[in-house]
Parts: structure tokens; sequence; C-alpha cells
């Protein structure tokens, strides 16, 4: 065989060593090492392609490139690069409880496990709670309690596990599912974390020392303050071990990973509860088909439950349970379940008590021997899905998150302070993001959303956030706190679809409470195409004004008489000193005010004077309707100007505090525009029109003067106004007010000032300002009033 064969035949196989190493390297994360790994890989095969002169082979090997190039293209546009802000959010949360928790790198996997003296942790032990200690003998290594400890005795066994007095339930039935998984379908969830490793995986470590790589706050880090733990583990008076550990003699792995507090949340989480929208049909199918294709863990928790009805079903209360195996065998719906504690179990249908529907067929097909099952409490059973429904509280599905070809992540911070907790009304200030999904398939893309909170300080925990979804926003920000569409998971149909995610907290004011940021990370995975970007502030010039409605000026709406009477500014854009043809001034108004007031906030073109009644023409944007405690309204493309600005209340002689935020992305004053008549001196006079005496019509009629007529008399040169209202007639009539000179002889002089056209608005309608002349013996003047 000539040596160009040889090298034709070796390529390929190098070639798949390489692309099995680079999805090796995929699955741990190592985004950047397994890239590399595909393209030497398909470099490789290409060139074995240009040796072969074998037509079958190079067909097979183009076939093998053209897939590895495109899982490369993929893991490209699946990845991307930190921020600068991103960053100091991971250094910030790399320190738990006070110690430090750094970022997982691949060069840690060429730290030296071995040392002369046995390893100890420079923090020391662990707390043990109070349960331990009152039968605490010791602190031991594994070679002082077993005779040939081993980091594995066997494949890795889910019913090995055994929860002792440490009451993490969900932790360790975590543990359970994650060694079941691995058994199963031969995926390292568990035996990939833990360190020292030999050729078959993690090994025993006389010295000690181990390192155990997680996912915490964003990304994979590693334990301890200088990135070991030791092994010692607590050890009762009778020389039993009072942690998790394995019913295997010798074997260590579960104790070390407690001890290292692993939480394997490399997968995405939902549950679900049994409220109002819970589907039992579709969580049994989701249950069923992730379980049996291998992309799904599941856990199961009970709620509370008195110790007699706890007893009578053979379930601990608030317990997290490990399901096993799900099973769909002649319309029945089965799981199989552990308990933690590798004791007491389910005593309903389908328990080892149940004689009744345990058939001969339906254990020989479930591998099950109930009367074998009677003499062994492992706390392994199985039960049946409606009971599950009936006695647990929770469904826990934890996705693997390979079933997506396309992801992105964000870490992201929110400062919080007094205000933004007390704010339900407006999302404005929290954290949002525009999701944008590009499917340029005919069918839905499955789509799912993940929020974790990064923790600094475990414990009690009151900081709960979540996470709302919004279809109809085209991925823009958010204010109103209405119902969101859907949470973590939907279907992005065909096309371009933009959607906004809200991170929100719910919480109430904890005065005592120190206020600080809240850092998390935001993974979004789908089928298609997406991108994720957090949705910046387009208005970086804002101001306040803090204000009050009075009995004077709480006016109410547009309906009544008393609304020109509501605060009002003025708002002056100035146009900017320099911008581009393409840049668009934008503008936006915000209202809060007492969560009980419904409100609103308006825009109107009046040249900064202040506004008595309103035309829908002349509204340039307002709020959506009346909302109770807070509005806002905004408009992307104004022109520089004056304009009024009217805040209202819907009934009026609502008295209370209110605050109007005016942002902008350019320079502009705002001031407040005074009252109706400010300055002068105010008379109100009360009248009526008397059918037939007093009520004439409009001036084109002969008795027009018989309408009611007031006389002024002016001592020296005076601004007068003149408002008519009448509020007791409804629908309000055309009105009109005008001001005569008197003259000496004739029943009406020169009009010298009016109202204007008849109008009907409900404030009624008013003159300018009008300046009467006087002269030494004083000039009188007839103001007539009258309606069509």
């Amino acid at each position: 065989m000539s040596s160009r064969q040889n090298s034709a035949n070796e390529l390929p196989k190098l070639a798949l060593d390489l692309a099995v190493r680079a999805a090796n390297e995929e699955k741990i994360g190592n985004k950047e090492k397994a890239l590399e790994l595909y393209t030497k890989a398909a470099e490789i095969f290409v060139k074995a392609i240009k040796e072969t002169k074998n037509e079958s082979l190079k067909q097979n090997l183009i076939t093998r490139v053209n897939a590895l190039f495109d899982r490369a293209e993929k893991l490209k546009a699946s990845s991307y690069k930190l921020t600068q802000k991103e960053i100091d959010i991971l250094k910030r949360t790399s320190y738990i409880n006070g110690k430090s928790y750094l970022p997982w790198l691949e060069a840690d996997l060429k730290e030296e496990f071995k040392d002369e003296e046995p390893f100890l942790d420079p923090d020391g032990t662990l707390s043990l709670s109070d349960q331990q200690m009152a039968n605490f003998g010791a602190w031991k290594r594994p070679f002082q309690i077993m005779s040939n400890p081993k980091m594995f005795v066997t494949t890795i066994s889910s019913s090995a596990i055994k929860q002792d007095i440490v009451t993490d339930c969900s932790f360790v039935a975590s543990l359970c599912v994650c060694a079941k998984y691995e058994r199963k379908f031969n995926k390292k969830l568990i035996t990939r974390c833990i360190f020292p490793q030999g050729d078959d995986g993690p090994v025993y470590n006389p010295s000690g020392k181990y390192m155990i790589k997680l996912i915490s706050n964003g990304i994979a880090r590693k334990v301890s303050v200088i990135k070991f733990i030791d092994d010692l583990l607590p050890v009762s008076r009778d020389e039993t071990l009072m942690c998790t550990f394995s019913t295997n003699k010798d074997e260590l792995w579960p104790s070390i990973i407690e001890k290292a507090m692993l939480f394997l949340l490399l997968y995405s989480h939902e549950y679900a509860s049994y409220s109002e929208d819970f589907n039992k049909k579709n969580t049994w199918k989701r249950l069923l088909n992730g379980h049996e294709h291998g992309d799904a863990l599941v856990t199961i928790t009970t709620g509370h439950m008195t110790d007699d009805e706890a007893e009578d079903v053979g379930l601990v209360p608030t317990h997290t349970y490990a399901v096993l195996d799900a099973r769909k065998i002649n319309g029945l719906q089965l799981l199989q379940v552990k308990n933690p504690w590798s004791v007491k179990r389910w005593t309903g249908p389908y328990s080892h008590l149940d004689a009744i529907n345990w058939t001969p067929e339906l254990m020989s097909l479930l591998e099950y021997d109930r009367l074998q099952a009677i003499h062994n409490d492992d706390g392994i059973f199985w039960i049946d899905f409606d009971s599950v429904c009936k006695n647990f509280y929770l469904i826990h599905m934890s996705w693997n998150p390979e079933l997506f070809k396309y992801h992105y992540t964000l870490h992201s911070s929110w400062p919080l302070d007094s205000s933004v907790l007390k704010d339900k009304l407006n999302l404005g200030n929290n954290p949002q993001f525009c999701l944008e999904i590009k499917n340029d398939t005919k069918e839905d893309s499955a789509t799912r959303i993940l929020l974790s909170k990064h923790i600094m300080k475990t414990g009690k925990n009151r900081d709960f956030i979540t996470l709302h979804l919004y279809n109809d926003s085209d991925g823009k920000k958010v204010y109103y706190p209405d119902a969101p569409w859907k949470k973590l998971r939907f279907n992005a149909p065909p096309g371009i679809s933009r959607y906004t995610i809200v991170v929100d907290k719910s919480q109430e004011v904890d005065k005592n409470q120190e206020m600080k940021s809240l850092e998390f990370t935001l993974k979004c995975y789908c089928e298609s195409q997406l991108k994720l970007t957090e949705i910046q502030t387009n208005y970086p010039i804002e101001k306040q004004v803090v204000g009050k409605w009075t009995t004077h000026t709480a006016g109410g709406n547009p309906s009544e008489i008393t609304y020109l009477n509501n605060p009002q500014y003025r708002l002056s854009i100035t146009p900017p000193s320099c911008t581009s043809p393409t840049d668009k001034l934008r503008i936006q108004l915000m209202l809060k005010g007492p969560k009980k007031y419904a409100m609103h906030v308006k825009l109107v073109r009046g040249n900064g004077r202040r506004i008595t009644s309103v035309l829908a023409k002349d509204i340039l944007i307002q709020s959506i309707g009346y909302r109770y405690g807070f509005c806002y309204c905004e408009m992307e493309d104004i022109r520089p100007g004056d304009y009024t600005i009217v805040i209202s209340t819907l009934e009026p002689g609502l008295v209370g505090d209110y605050v109007l935020t005016v942002a902008s992305n350019v320079k502009f004053n705002l001031n407040s525009i005074p009252l109706e008549g400010a300055g002068l001196f105010r008379r109100d006079i009360h009248g009526e029109w008397i059918m037939g005496v007093n009520a004439m019509g409009c001036v084109n009629n002969t008795d027009y003067n018989k309408n009611p007529c007031y006389h002024i008399k002016v001592m020296e040169m005076s601004t007068i106004k003149i408002r008519l209202q009448a509020p007791d007639i409804k629908p309000s009539p055309m009105l009109s007010v005008k001001i005569y000179e008197k003259h000496p002889t004739k029943p009406l002089g020169n009009e010298v000032g009016d109202s204007g056209p008849y109008a009907n608005y409900p404030q009624g309608v008013c003159t300018g300002d009008v300046t009467l002349p006087h002269n030494n013996e004083g000039r009188m003047f007839n103001c007539i009033v009258n309606g069509v």
C-alpha cells in the first residue's frame, strides 16, 4: 500500500476523533475550543477528499465535511462576545457568601492534584446543622471509614444515592435524576464535573484534593476559594456518614458533590403547578416525550399536608422526589419515583401495597416484582399520573438546550431603590429586552426563555424575580403592566417576530432592607436564528415637576366645566444645534399620582398658552384613556416649538400629589402656566335666560340687545376677561359673549371684544384679554351674553 493510500485511510479517522472531541467540548460549554476542533476536523476531511480515488468514500467524506461546517456555523451564530458590562457583572457575582467562585477555565484541567500531605480547605470545615451536631463524632477522610475508597465502584447509579439528615431533598432528587439519565443515555452530566479524572472518568485522590465544575450565576465556575475542596466528611459517633452517600460500599461521589454544593443548572428549567391554567394532558405528553428521548430531567414536589394526610398516602410533606422513569402502557400513565431518603414509599394505586392494579402482564412489562418490593423499602415506587396530580404540588422539568439550534445569552444588572420597588404601575424602569426571531421556515419555531438570578448570599431569599413576555410591542419598551402574553416557552411564527421581555421583581418594600442591585442572566433558545438586545432609554434629557391637585386645580376630565383649571405646563422645544437629517426629535410624558386616582396626560397645540377646551385636531399625543396611578404617552417625531401639557384626573375635586416627568432627546424648557385670570380681580355673576323675556338668541335677531346685559364702568384703563358658562343646561348650548362700548343714543355701541364664534364647549366660552380705555368721568361698557 502506498504512503498516499495510507494517508487517505488515516485522515478520516483522525478527523472523526477531532469531531468527537469537538462535540464533547461543545457539551461542556467550551464553544471556542469546539469551534476550533470542528474546523480542524473539516480541514482534514477536505484533505482526505483530495487524496482519495474512491468515489463512494469521497461522497461520504463530502457529506461529513458539510455537516461539520454546518455545525461550526451554527456554533458561531450562537456565540457572542461579552461586553465590559457583562464582564463586570460576572466578576461581581463571583463572590457567594464571601467566598470566591471564579469562572471555569480550560487551563484548570492542567492543575496538579497530588500533594505530599492531605489537602485541607483553608476555609476550614463546613457548618453542620443542629441535627448533625447532636450526633457528631468527627470529620474523617474516606480512607478512615472505607476499606478501598473509590469515586465510582460501578457504573453510576441513582438507586445507590441516599439522603441522610442533610435537608436539601431537591438537590438529592436532582442528583438521582441526573445519575439515572447518565446511566440510561450515556451522557456525562455528573462524571464530567468531578476532577481529577483518569481515562475512564473521575478518580479517587489519596491526597484528598478535588475540583468541582458547576454552573452558577450565569457561567461555569469552580468551587472553593482556591479552586479545591477537601474530602473531609462528617461522621457520627457510631462511625456512619452524616451526609448524602452511596449505598455501594466504598463509593464516594455523592458525598463529594454534595459537599461542593453542586447544583446542575446546565439545563433550562420550567415547572407546572396545579393552578387553573394547568393542562394535565399536555403536561403528561411533554413529560413522557422528554423522558423517552432523553430531553428532560424531571422531579416532583409535594405541597403542605397534615401528618395524618401524609401518613395515609406514604408521602412526605413539602418534599422533592426524583422521577426515574415514565411509561405509557395499555393506556396507563405511570411514573417510577424515588424518595431521596431511600425509604418511605407511596401507598396508593400502583404502590407495593396495591394487589389489584398490578397484573402479571404489567409487572412483566415494567420488570417489577411487587412481592419483593414489599420486603425491600428502598424509597422507589410506581405511581399513576392521576395520583401525581392529586398528591403533588409541582412538576419540575429541566430541558436539554441541545434541542435548539440557536441560543443567546445576556448578563445584566438592575439597580434597585425604594422608588423602583414601590412602583408596580410603571414597568418603564424595569430591565427590558428585545427578542428578534428570524424564522425562514414555513413552520412555527419552538422558543424557550430562561431567567436566572445571581445569588451572592444564600439563606433567606426574598428577591423573587420573574419575566413577562409581550408579543404586540414590536420589541419596544413596555410601560403598562397589563396582562403579558406568555412566559418561558412559545412558538414563533414564520417571518420576523419581535417580542419584549420584561424582568420584574415580586416583592413589597422592606424598610430595613439595604438597597442594592440585582444581577441576572437571560437565556433564549430557539429553532430559528435569534437576537437578544437590551432596550435602551431613548430620552437622555429628563425633567420632573412635583405638583399637587388642589380644590382650585382638580378640574376633572374634558366633560367637566372645571377642566380648564387643571395643571398645565408650557413645553418649549428648541431646534438642536447640530443633528442628522435622519434624527427625529422625540418626546415622552409620564404622570404618576395616587393609585386610587384615574389620570390622564396630553400634549396639545396651544403655543404654550393655557387650554380651556380641547379639540381632537389639536391633540398631538395623549395617554390611552384614564389609568389608575400612572399613565404615559410619547411621540417619535415632533417639531421644535411651544406646546401645552394638560394633566387631569377622571373626576373633579380629587386632591393629591403628582409627579410629571418630561423626557426628550433634545433640550427643552418646562414652565407652569398660570390659571385663567391670574393677576386679575374676579367676580362671579349668576343669572338665567327666561323664554320670551331675555332669551333672544343670536346677534341677527331683532331683539338681540334684550339678552342679559351687564354694565361695566371703567375709571382707569383696565384689562378684562369674561367667561360664560351654562353648567345646568345639558347638552351644552351654543354660547357667545360680546363687549360693546355704551352709546348715548343707540342700544349698542362699537364692539370692542368677543368670545369668537358660537361654541358649545362644556367649559363655556371666553373673551381674550380685552383692554378697556377710560376718561375723567369714567366710561361705560355693556357685556351681552346669549345662547342659541
